[in-house]
């Protein structure tokens, strides 16, 4: 950013006639503010080789914040200056410093927003999901996007959530110490591509224990993710999108919707990942979150004594297996975690048996650079087919000073999941009584006419998808 900008000003100070802020429909200012919209509570998205640790407060971005102020007198970028709490030593660092002292400085618009990737826009995109602007909102990241290049990782269709600003289902980054002489030199670690480049560091599909494109990057460069569908409105914001080279045998499509209906404490995720291939295969799905375990709901056959890698290679080298669960087929799993003052709770079903596994990082690392690390895997070990559709509901309030827990229980009941040739149908279950329904037709065309039959019912719709109304417990 810092390059393109800073020569950019200097250009309008000497030569404004060449209008270069002007140029692309304002495309450097669009960078900047673009670099805002990629952050939750001050830090950046964690994507490709990203540090966790590095956020709005980048001097890159205090030079953007600056010159954007100047050219747009725009008062949202007061807050973000605020919070930045460094002003750069430039004219217009200057005059930044004395808006911040005379003008009211506006909270900086957050909104749900799709960007698109590659030098024409035509790569895929990487898709923010947000409840709203204010501080603490959730936010589903979902990444759909081209490689990369080098600092690219293998982790197509995968996802990060927010909530109370925390990083709840995280995602790793990059295996690195910044400047750290004595964590290898500071450069990254031998484990950025033993484990953090590997797609099992993420929270996305993996097959076979292979991570995508068998982690050749000049094949990953080949290809990208086909965008299904972005729309946002009052009740459900939904983000999709399919991956159809990452296996030679599998191709597979997530969509994942933010739902808004007072049904739920707080914005909840809906995540339907569906893939097919031509003959029998593993599929692993991982999911790493923040936070203590509070409750599972069903017998874990927990390694409490000593534990062993989930694999050889590929990243699981680096698992711990600390534990397995194995549902009743048909059954809702879920588990029910802690983090600071909420509890979330992580509903999954599949159509076929499933394990889930705990996981640890840490495995194969005598030299302690992984950082710690839970997560869960959720194993469907031999389809052709598998659809996983699971909920991530925060909910609920844990007061330690005051000592008290409101709310810890998750409100679901249970999930169901039918499908019919192409398209799915979901059934969120609750606790008091009410249903929800949403059906699904991987279909990008809104103009198309769709219809599923289930259990002596027929629905239609329009459209990639459709909110269908609750019905009252049978």
């Amino acid at each position: 950013l810092m390059p393109f900008v800073l020569f950019a000003d200097a250009v309008e100070r000497n030569e404004p006639e060449r209008e270069l802020f002007a140029y692309r429909d304002g495309v450097l200012l669009k960078a900047i503010y673009s670099t805002i919209h990629l952050s939750y509570a001050g830090l950046f998205f964690p994507i490709n080789d990203a540090i966790k640790d590095t956020g709005i407060d980048t001097v890159e971005l205090c030079h953007g914040v600056a010159i954007a102020w100047g050219l747009t007198g725009d008062a949202s970028l007061l807050s973000i200056a605020q919070a930045q709490n460094h002003i750069v030593l430039t004219d217009r660092g200057r005059a930044l410093a004395a808006a911040m002292e005379e003008v009211e400085a506006q909270a900086f618009p957050f909104d749900s927003r799709m960007f698109r990737d590659g030098a024409q826009g035509d790569e895929g995109a990487l898709s923010v999901l947000r409840s709203g602007p204010e501080a603490g909102h959730q936010a589903v990241v979902f990444k759909a996007t081209a490689q990369g290049m080098g600092h690219g990782h293998f982790d197509k269709l995968a996802w990060i959530f927010y909530d109370n600003g925390n990083e709840v289902v995280k995602d790793y980054g990059a295996a690195r110490f910044l400047n750290v002489v004595d964590k290898f030199g500071g450069h990254y670690l031998p484990e950025n591509k033993t484990w953090a480049k590997q797609t099992i560091a993420h929270n996305t599909l993996v097959v076979d224990g292979q991570s995508h494109f068998q982690g050749e990057l000049r094949e990953a460069e080949k290809h990208h993710p086909e965008i299904l569908a972005f729309e946002v409105d009052e009740e459900i914001e939904v983000a999709a999108a399919g991956m159809a080279n990452a296996y030679e045998d599998v191709e597979f499509a997530r969509a994942m919707f933010l739902m808004k209906q007072d049904v739920f404490a707080r914005a909840a995720v809906l995540d339907v990942v569906k893939a097919s291939g031509s003959e029998p295969h593993s599929f692993d799905l991982p999911l790493y979150f923040s936070g203590q375990i509070i409750n599972v709901s069903h017998e874990v056959e927990a390694a409490t004594t000593t534990m062993e890698a989930l694999g050889e290679d590929n990243g699981y080298q680096h698992l711990w297996k600390r534990g397995i669960a194995r549902p009743p087929e048909g059954e809702t799993f879920r588990v029910t975690w802690l983090l600071d003052n909420r509890f979330y709770s992580y509903s999954v079903i599949a159509d076929t048996a499933l394990e889930i596994i705990f996981t640890a990082t840490g495995a194969g690392d005598p030299d302690f650079n992984l950082v710690p690390g839970s997560g869960l895997v959720v194993r469907a070990a031999d389809a052709a087919n598998v659809t996983f559709v699971s909920l991530l509901e925060p909910h609920g309030e844990y007061n330690g000073s005051r000592e008290y827990t409101v709310n810890s229980q998750s409100n679901v009941k249970a999930l169901e999941h039918v499908a019919s040739k192409q398209n799915d149908k979901i059934r969120v279950r609750f606790n008091a009584g009410d249903d929800l329904e949403l059906a699904l037709s991987w279909n990008p065309d809104p103009n198309k006419s769709h219809r599923i039959k289930t259990r002596g019912s027929s629905d239609r719709w329009k459209g990639f998808y459709a909110l269908l109304k609750g019905n009252e417990d049978e």
